[in-house]
């Protein structure tokens, strides 16, 4: 069995590598990781409905799909938790979210809270977009 510090330090790492993963492997202006290196990683190895979910989760190295109250983001990937922590990335909006709560709970599919989050942030996302031109077009008077 995994320690609770196994279990934290897995969910900050998810965390910590979201925002790069949606940024196509760079953060801040420092490539992380090959652009060939995130293809192979996220590339579906498995489109099958998983054996315990009993879904299918388009497993990839390490990285499922990510899911939302509305629904399963076709670009998007990350890894969920048993215990409700996990993250995803959407390198087409260049969008990551995570998630890190403080107790073990849930089930098989974990805090259902995440994927109400993430759409919450996927909505934030879309507005800011959509205000994006009125913001650069103010901003030039």
């Amino acid at each position: 069995m995994r320690s609770r510090v196994e279990l934290l330090s897995s969910s900050v790492a998810a965390i910590a590598e979201a925002p790069a993963l949606a940024g196509g492997g760079e953060l801040q202006g420092v490539r992380l990781l090959s652009r060939d290196t995130l293809a192979r990683a996220t590339q579906v190895q498995i489109r099958r409905p998983d054996r315990v979910l009993v879904i299918p989760m388009h497993w990839r190295l390490g990285y499922h799909s990510a899911f939302t109250t509305a629904g399963r983001l076709e670009t998007g990937f990350g890894h969920f938790g048993y215990g409700g922590s996990g993250a995803w990335a959407d390198p087409r909006r260049e969008l990551a979210f995570a998630m890190v709560n403080n107790r073990l709970g849930g089930g098989p599919f974990g805090d259902l809270r995440i994927a109400e989050l993430g759409t919450a942030a996927l909505r934030g996302a879309r507005e800011a977009r959509r205000r994006r031109p009125a913001l650069a077009a103010s901003a030039a008077y």
